[in-house]
Order: structure tokens, then C-alpha cells, then sequence
């Protein structure tokens, strides 16, 4: 009777840990460049509550696997706007992301100006003829 006790005792403790382990799922994807389309090699993906994260192949494929429940996703590459998004993983979950070459997003925003004869700016914006 005291060893088919500790028989049973022994199954629980070895047991126990595997519920309260939380159920994982898989997030996968591909990387590509918005300008071409073409597969970005060695992007960093990265998880931000869990501290978890892999880089892309040479096909740009990544793959993680997290505990389902709140989850950030944080997609960075030198050269690049940086994809982040915060989103419920209840079950494997696919991603196509584009980055976008930061030269694009910087030349939006630039501002060119005139520069006057010793080489200091004259404030005058330069008007660009199309």
C-alpha cells in the first residue's frame, strides 16, 4: 500500500509543472522591402513582453514561438521604419510585412534650402520645377 501511495505521489509532483504551463503558439512570416519587394535578410523580430526574438533567413521567413495572451511585435531593420504592433495571440498567426526604406520617409518631411554666397542658409525655401 505505502509504495502504490508513493507510486501516485511521485506521477503528481511530476505532472504538476506541465499545468500550469500556458498553451504556445506560433507567429510566423516573411519580411520584404516596400520599394522592391524583395526578401530582407537579418531583420530582427522581436516580442517585447516575453523578451523573445529571431532574425530573418535569406528568404526573409522568421518564426517565434510565444505563450497565446497579449503580445508586442517589434519588426526593426537598419534603413528601415520599424513595424510594431500590440495584438491578442490566441492561436499560430501568419505576418507579410513591408518595411518602408526610412530614405522615403525623411524625404517627406525634408526641407531644402537656399544657401547664399559665404555658405550660410539665406532662409529662402528652393522651388523645385516639375
Amino acid at each position: 500500500m505505502k509504495t502504490n501511495l508513493t507510486a501516485h505521489f511521485l506521477i503528481c509532483i511530476l505532472l504538476f509543472p506541465l499545468l500550469g504551463e500556458a498553451q504556445l503558439s506560433t507567429i510566423s512570416g516573411t519580411v520584404t522591402s516596400g520599394n522592391d519587394g524583395k526578401a530582407l535578410k537579418d531583420v530582427t523580430v522581436f516580442e517585447v513582453k516575453s523578451n523573445t526574438g529571431t532574425i530573418t533567413d535569406d528568404k526573409g521567413y522568421f518564426k517565434l514561438e510565444l505563450a497565446s495572451g497579449a503580445v508586442e511585435i517589434s519588426i526593426t531593420d537598419e534603413g528601415h521604419k520599424a513595424f510594431n504592433r500590440k495584438f491578442e495571440l490566441k492561436n499560430d498567426t501568419t505576418f507579410a510585412v513591408k518595411l518602408i526604406p526610412e530614405i522615403q520617409v525623411k524625404n517627406r518631411h525634408k526641407k531644402q534650402m537656399a544657401f547664399n554666397t559665404s555658405g550660410k542658409p539665406s532662409g529662402k525655401r528652393i522651388k523645385h520645377r516639375r
